[in-house]
């Protein structure tokens, strides 16, 4: 017991008379799967005290008899008289070239056991797994954080049903590693999976473990890149990192869960879009899945890119079902942030889909101030920033509310940002008069200011590497966008000028500008309609999406069809209306729309529709709109073959304005100012006598709301009654040109500058139509 011993990893057959001391950390009796007392052998694992492994075994019945009742896991024992041999058999372990078999009369005798490590871990770092390639008889010890469990996964083996089980195990420094288990080892993770709050921070330690490898993915061996996925394969198999996920919810509300939805990358760069809708699925996923880990899946539902938010340009997206495989997978050390930047060129070459979503990178060179504006009734904040890539080609991005105000500590102190370059990840890409913009997409976009991750540095080191580059040079500016002035010049440039009543003597199509006085409603023709908020077209209902059974568990979301975005779901109210408007040689009807509404009355289409309390916008008409009436305003318009060749009327106006500076330049050698009563230019006023008789001296209302009261004077001859001003002494005779005259009462009602008949689309009214027979 004093002579000398042998280090285990030092064991020879060569030796003579070997002694060791060492602890039994494992021992156990190998048998037939499913015949525990058909035994072949009794095993062990020795370790000395330096952490040297060794395997032992007794193969006869004696032997095993004999030292399973004297050798204890844990305990230390000197052992000689023993034989070595190769490391082979049945089932080797550990990468020690020989083991060790034991006589009937090999020694063991116990020892004091060493305080030092008292069962025997040798953990492995979780880099090795990755950097080493361990072998089949290699036995490992592993600690770390449980991160995930999944759910038992049945499969058939040779023909016997067997359940597997996958376990994610995390250690300090956030590296991951995978651990498989099979039946009942399967069954020792259920309690934890069942109820993993009560388990909390669960630690787990694998001694004597193995190590596998499976070309580097999860269990399966081929998988399908995102790019080819199509729900006519069977048994899509991919393997994916998710770089963003997210709760769907109505604005606002953020416990009214939708889905959990989420953007899934493949090695190569493909993006596909997944889902998963039901809350028992949600809950399920939310734990299992994070942002960044990549995951091997399988068992999904494969069905058309469509619903509420749409993103990614793929044909399908994937649908998680409850029984769904995701098993988390070791990541590619490949851009772990799934970032696929597109060129600034790209945005003003190719054209972007609605439902594209793009990763840019810039530095940022200006912010503008926060720019209040009203969206619908409700008040919001929008901010621009402009962002510059390495060749100086500009991009500029516009975010509003709460994205604004990531910007807002660069904004005020800009200095101390430096040269600050950003990330934005999935963004929309949106155009205004063929001028691209960049925005965040409704939860899913991500953003990064001068974070210290690989991406932004190398970007910045290629400014660097730049002859002459200068940091300060790179700083932001913050400046508040000027309001678009229109000049005179941009006004007026390539249109004709017109008085009013000669609008209709035109031949040719042409832009056409009139300086005229709003001078009535057409209340006939409405002044609201439903509105497609992402482009402004007219939003139809679709049948059976208003209202669903009670008896539903869940209610139908209310969807519109619009002519540019088909199926939407999101629409608002937006001002329609037809003015008359009039100067002294005669009147027309102009169709203002939203923006124009308001500049004149002052009021938001959707604010008058809250304050009158309803949808129902047919029933009403607002009097805040009458603000409108006696306007004096310079409109400009678009005379159109259509209008000319179908008699059709009613004109949209493109453009208004009442600056002094552009007035001037329209009357400039066109109106004369001189000579003119300004009784003359006032409007008419209705008489609101209900007399049927009409007196010389009471006005006709160019906008004729009701049938005019008229006399019907039959002739000798029995031809068509004329219609004529009542006690009236004028010649009818008289020159027609003269009706038109400002400063002259008019001898003749001259109806010929009346508006042609306006269709009601919701009543089929038409404005009243008069007409002129010539007196013989």
């Amino acid at each position: 017991m004093e002579q000398n011993t042998t280090l285990l990893c030092d064991i020879d057959p060569m030796l003579d008379d070997i002694k060791i001391v060492a602890r039994c950390i494992s021992i156990w009796k190998s048998h037939p799967a499913g015949k525990p007392n058909e035994v072949w052998s009794l095993d062990m694992v020795l370790q000395d005290e330096q952490g040297n492994r060794v395997q032992a075994t007794a193969r006869t019945k004696e032997v095993i008899n004999k030292y399973r009742l004297l050798i204890d896991e844990g305990s230390c024992y000197r052992i000689s008289n023993f034989g070595v041999g190769e490391n082979g058999g049945k089932y080797p372990f550990l990468n020690h070239r020989y083991k060790i078999s034991f006589f009937r009369n090999s020694g063991v005798t116990r020892v004091p056991s060493w305080e030092k490590n008292p069962r025997g871990f040798n953990f492995e770092p979780f880099n090795n797994f990755f950097t080493k390639d361990f072998k089949e008889t290699d036995l490992v010890d592993v600690i770390g954080t449980i991160v995930s469990i999944t759910d038992p996964q049945p499969f058939t083996n040779y023909g016997v049903d067997k359940i597997r089980r996958n376990v994610l195990l995390e250690d300090l420094e956030g590296k991951q590693l995978e651990l498989c288990f099979f039946d009942e080892w399967s069954e020792k993770f259920t309690k934890y999976a069942e109820n993993p709050v009560s388990a909390g921070h669960a630690v787990m330690i694998l001694q004597l473990a193995r190590v596998k490898y499976f070309n580097n993915i999860a269990m399966e061996q081929n998988t399908t890149l995102l790019c080819d996925i199509d729900p006519m394969l069977d048994d899509i198999k991919i393997l994916a990192r998710c770089i963003r996920i997210w709760k769907s919810h109505p604005a606002g509300k953020p416990n009214e869960v939708w889905s959990l939805d989420m953007v899934l990358q493949d090695e190569q760069g493909n993006r596909v879009q997944a889902i998963a809708r039901t809350k028992e699925i949600i809950n399920k996923y939310r734990l299992l899945i994070d942002e960044g880990s990549c995951y091997h899946i399988s068992n999904f539902g494969v069905g058309e890119n469509g619903g509420k938010y749409p993103f990614l340009n793929h044909r399908y997206k994937i649908s998680f079902f409850r029984n769904t495989g995701v098993t988390r997978v070791p990541s590619w050390e490949k851009n772990p942030r799934g970032f696929n930047f597109e060129h600034f060129n790209n945005f003003f070459t190719k054209d972007f889909k609605e439902t594209d979503l793009v990763d840019v990178i810039g530095t940022i060179v200006s912010i503008t101030d926060p720019q209040p504006f009203t969206n619908y009734g409700v008040d919001k904040i929008r901010r621009n920033v402009l962002l510059e890539d390495l060749e100086g080609k500009q991009l500029e991005l516009c975010f509003f509310d709460e994205w604004s105000e990531k910007f807002t500590k660069y904004a005020e102190n800009p200095v101390s940002a430096g040269h600050a370059v950003m990330i934005l990840q999935l963004v929309r890409v949106k155009y205004f008069n063929k001028k691209p913009s960049v925005r965040p997409a409704l939860f899913a976009s991500k953003v990064w200011i001068n974070d210290k991750i690989p991406e932004i540095e190398a970007f910045r080191q290629r400014y660097v590497e730049k002859p002459g580059y200068d940091p300060k040079k790179h700083t932001i500016t913050v400046f508040s966008p000027a309001k678009k002035i229109i000049s005179p010049v941009d006004f007026l440039d390539g249109a004709v000028k017109k008085m009013v009543g000669t609008i209709r003597d035109s031949n040719n199509a042409c832009h056409m500008i009139v300086y005229a006085k709003v001078h009535k409603i057409h209340r006939e023709n409405g002044w609201a309609y439903l509105a497609c908020k992402r482009c402004g077209c007219s939003a139809k209902e679709i049948d059976g999406t208003a209202s669903s059974s009670s008896a539903s568990k869940f209610k139908k979301q209310q969807t519109w069809h619009c002519k540019q975005h088909d199926e939407i779901t999101s629409v608002g109210y937006r001002y329609k209306v037809v003015i008359r408007v009039i100067d002294d040689t005669g009147s027309a009807s102009l169709l203002l729309f939203d923006d124009m509404v308001y500049k004149l009355s002052g009021f938001h289409c959707q604010t008058l529709i809250n304050q009158y309390g309803g949808k129902n916008h047919e029933d009403y008409f607002p009097d805040e709109l009458n603000a409108m009436i006696g306007k004096k305003l310079l409109f400009r318009f678009e005379y159109t073959d259509f209008c000319k060749d179908n008699n059709h009327h009613v004109y949209t106006v493109k453009m208004m304005s009442d600056e002094d500076a552009i007035i001037n330049s329209f009357k400039t050698e066109f109106m004369a100012e001189e000579g003119v009563n300004p009784e003359d230019l006032q409007t008419p006023v209705p008489s609101g006598s209900q007399s049927t008789k009409l007196t010389a001296a009471d006005a006709i209302p160019f906008n004729i709301e009701v049938t005019p009261p008229t006399s019907k004077t039959h002739q000798a001859d029995g031809s068509e009654p004329v219609v004529t001003p009542p006690n009236s002494g004028a010649n009818i005779d008289g020159d027609a040109e003269a009706g038109s005259s400002g400063s002259l009462k008019r001898s003749i009602i001259d109806l010929d500058d009346y508006p042609e008949p306006v269709e009601d689309p919701k009543r089929g009214k038409h404005l009243v139509e008069v007409k002129i027979e010539p007196k013989d």
